[in-house]
């Protein structure tokens, strides 16, 4: 869904490998730094 880039970083945006959906704000400014 959100393409930002990071690789591995746009794939836990959607859905972790577990296949559990996680909130991309949790992500967000771990990926972004």
């Amino acid at each position: 869904m959100a393409e930002t880039g990071h690789g591995n970083g746009s794939m836990q945006f959607e859905v972790r490998k577990d296949g559990r959906p996680v909130n991309p704000a949790n992500y967000l400014p771990r990926v972004g730094s």
